[in-house]
């Protein structure tokens, strides 16, 4: 919420409504109303238990610091029954700087934490505390009274306390209001003013006037000063050679309230006096509305000083509002764009704070081509969506869809022109002694979950490029195929396993493994044992005759077998240059002195490939 300065809040009550700058409302029975020149708060009479109440309260903050702000009272409500009438400054229900009336007492205090404290107390007369005011200076907060609301009159100082021992006064909220339980005519509270009561300005008005020879549509304009000045707006069709404003003439003052925007809206008055009497304190650096579009040439500031010392007029630039079906430009420079759909070739950044919330139906953010979509009809707290263009000018779109809603979509895409290639790059980069880490991530509790790495068309690949691949969890991993396996081995010990395929001898076997099959290639520091392709093939129902089978070829193609290695599950077999897996061979008969036979029997024993059962 945007924090205005307190001299900005002024209300004479003179319009019998109660201007959007103030909230009104009630409990129990009490009533509200902005009649005969007065905000009227009423009180019912033996009405039951309460509390019954009726407020004004301001819809912005205000900053008290160097400043003041009083009322002044037409009606006290009644001082002989339990009735209360209050005006306060508070931060929140706990700190609190107050003026308050109840039975006929009247008391200054401070609230501070919860802890009341009565800073003056006398008894309430109508003529010697008709106004009442607070301001804060140098530190202090001052409470004071006064008889009369004329311009310079006397003002009387009743209690103060520091800031330091109560709580600051940059941000405060201002209300009055009445109370009352069941009470028997506890009567109203009646305000003839809020913070018109003002120093004397001893000069005289004084103008400065914005012409142009075309009429232009005119709402905010830029103002400051040093402080001291206040100030009044007119709008007009033409002005004559001696400086007569023609034609249409509209007038603005005060009071100030809170636009939409957050910026200081102006109030219409019929005539140039009643404007002047309502006149609005000109900031220091900042910006006033007028209350709608105005169509004028003229544009004049009226404005003196508040207490007759020389002012500055620092600034006056009427900011001309441009209004058309079609603008077309080569460059568009603002600070805020408000459309219902912007249609450009490029947009170069786009920024959703990260403090910022959305809200809105289907189409909350849309840049297209190739770009940006955010939509849902639920509130988004965590939106990321990026828009690149890649060396080639084409588009990378990103899709985001929020975690409110059922589909969640993310999407790099990089199309590529004749003569350039085409990539998207997701690069986490680590500051020193950190570790850097992309997280693909697809987590459904209740439904499937997948991430595909595809690498499509022809030609088309995929390449995991790591130092360390850490680890695969999965209870299932299908592959479609694998063309030429390379695993770098940087241990130096004299034999490592490159690749094992094998069963968990701790456990059982899973349907159609095998017993405890295990397949594994080795390498040396001396050679590597290089198949030029490995096929991994799981046996099926249909293998009957041998259950559970697990059959191993290296080749490089299939009339270039050059080993087979099968399991039944029952007997391990080999086979050799194309020949069929056979189990074991048994070697019967007799060796006689055959030497050579006897030797090459013997070598074939110990590789496994025999047994010698000759004589």
């Amino acid at each position: 919420m945007a924090t205005f300065p307190i001299a900005a809040l002024r209300d004479d009550f003179e319009n019998s409504t109660i201007d959007p700058l103030w909230s009104s409302a009630v409990s129990g029975s009490a009533s509200v109303a902005e009649t005969g020149g007065q905000a009227v708060l009423t009180l019912p009479s033996s009405a039951g238990a309460g509390p019954h109440t009726a407020y004004y309260l301001a819809n912005a903050q205000y900053d008290l610091t160097g400043d003041q702000c009083a009322i002044g009272i037409g009606t006290m409500v009644a001082t002989g029954v339990a009735a209360t009438a209050t005006f306060q400054l508070y931060l929140d229900a706990n700190n609190i700087y107050k003026w308050t009336q109840t039975s006929g007492t009247l008391k200054a205090q401070k609230i501070v934490n919860g802890v009341t404290t009565d800073l003056f107390s006398v008894a309430w007369s109508a003529t010697t505390h008709k106004y009442l005011r607070i301001r804060e200076s140098g530190g202090t907060v001052f409470f004071d009274t006064s008889t009369s609301a004329s311009a310079g009159a006397a003002w009387t100082n009743r209690g103060s306390t520091t800031i330091a021992s109560a709580f600051a006064v940059t941000a405060l909220f201002v209300q009055f209001f009445a109370t009352c339980g069941n009470v028997a005519s506890p009567g109203s509270f009646r305000l003839d003013l809020f913070n018109t009561v003002l120093p004397a300005p001893s000069s005289n008005w004084k103008f400065t006037t914005a012409d142009w020879q075309i009429s232009n549509r005119l709402r905010p304009v830029t103002l400051a000063s040093d402080g001291g000045k206040l100030g009044v707006l007119v709008t007009a069709d033409s002005m004559d050679a001696s400086g007569v404003l023609g034609g249409t003439v509209r007038y603005f003052a005060g009071p100030l309230g809170s636009s939409s925007g957050g910026y200081l809206r102006l109030v219409e008055y019929a005539s140039l006096v009643l404007a002047q009497a309502s006149a609005f304190p000109i900031p220091t650096d900042g910006r006033v509305d007028l209350p709608a579009f105005v169509d004028a040439r003229i544009i004049r500031l009226y404005h003196r000083s508040t207490d007759g010392s020389a002012h500055p007029l620092r600034e006056f630039v009427p900011r001309r509002i441009v209004q058309a079906d079609d603008i077309e430009a080569e460059s568009i420079r603002a600070i805020n764009i408000a459309a219902h759909v912007i249609t450009a070739d490029q947009i170069g950044t786009v920024n959703l704070d990260a403090t910022a919330r959305i809200t809105a139906g289907a189409g909350v953010v849309t840049l297209n081509d190739q770009g940006i979509t955010v939509t849902g009809t639920t509130l988004f707290d965590d939106v990321h969506a990026y828009l690149f263009k890649n060396a080639s000018g084409s588009s990378i779109g990103g899709v985001y869809n929020s975690d409110d809603l059922t589909t969640q979509v993310i999407a790099l895409i990089s199309n590529g022109i004749t003569g350039r290639g085409s990539q998207v790059t997701i690069n986490a980069n680590a500051v020193s002694g950190q570790a850097a880490t992309v997280l693909i991530e697809a987590n459904q509790s209740t439904n499937s979950a997948t991430i595909g790495l595809n690498g499509s068309g022809s030609g088309g690949g995929m390449t995991l490029d790591a130092d360390t691949l850490i680890a695969i969890t999965a209870p299932t991993i299908t592959v479609d195929g694998i063309l030429n396996p390379r695993v770098t081995d940087a241990v130096t010990a004299a034999t490592t396993d490159i690749v094992v395929i094998s069963h968990n001898s701790t456990g059982t076997p899973a349907a159609n493994f095998g017993s405890a099959t295990r397949w594994r290639l080795e390498s040396s520091t001396t050679a590597d044992q290089d198949a030029a392709q490995v096929n991994v093939t799981w046996a099926t129902a249909t293998h009957a005759s041998r259950k559970a089978r697990v059959q191993h070829y290296a080749y490089d193609t299939a009339a270039r077998e050059v080993l087979r290695l099968e399991a039944s599950g029952t007997a391990a077999m080999i086979g050799f240059l194309g020949a069929a897996a056979v189990a074991r061979p048994t070697v019967t008969g007799s060796k006689a002195a055959n030497a050579a036979l006897a030797s090459a029997l013997t070598a074939l024993a110990s590789l496994g490939l025999i047994t010698d059962s000759s004589t």
